[in-house]
């Protein structure tokens, strides 16, 4: 709640007060306002290694069900992208469970938040970046990119993405070009 910044990010420090100054960013410990706060629900925990060496996905998986118990509409749930192929699908099992076990419908949808972004440089680098590389799961999703003001997306930057795994694809395109 004080605002201070634990890592190195030029610009980061002014970025969060200005956005919490206006509103659209808030931290908290309490699940229920979290979830209930945010249309976009990023789920940004560690994922160490498990003792076989795969990343140990307890943590993203206890986020989910969290968002689970509390989703009480639409949300945008949004992994990080150093979490292994398959996670959306296990992301998207997790809440629904939690749905399924208070007997509620709400709708949600799962996307990677695929960054390539130097540390120490990833404001810049995000905010000149030409294109942004997304996958999700249905077409409702594609909306919730409106609201992140200032986007690159929002500001008629290139888009690739469409589905659940398509957002590798076209990543893979782009390198390959």
């Amino acid at each position: 709640e004080r605002g201070d910044i634990p890592i190195y990010e030029p610009g980061l420090a002014a970025l969060v007060a200005r956005n919490r100054e206006e509103g659209r960013l808030r931290f908290t410990t309490d699940a229920t306002e979290g979830v209930a706060f945010g249309t976009l629900q990023f789920i940004a925990v560690g994922t160490p290694p498990d003792e076989d060496g795969s990343a140990d996905m307890q943590y993203v998986l206890a986020v989910a069900a969290t968002i689970g118990r509390h989703l009480d509409g639409y949300k945008l749930v949004i992994n990080k992208s150093t979490v292994p192929v398959g996670t959306a699908d296990r992301v998207r099992a997790a809440i629904s469970a939690e749905l399924a076990a208070r007997g509620v419908e709400h709708g949600f949808d799962v996307c990677s938040n695929p960054e390539f972004l130097k540390e120490g440089a990833a404001i810049a680098h995000f905010a000149r970046s030409g294109q942004l590389v997304a996958g999700w799961g249905q077409d409702v999703a594609l909306g919730g990119f409106a609201f992140v003001p200032e986007a690159p997306f929002v500001r008629g930057h290139e888009l690739f993405g469409g589905f659940r795994h398509s957002g590798v694809i076209a990543l893979s395109h782009q390198i390959a070009a």
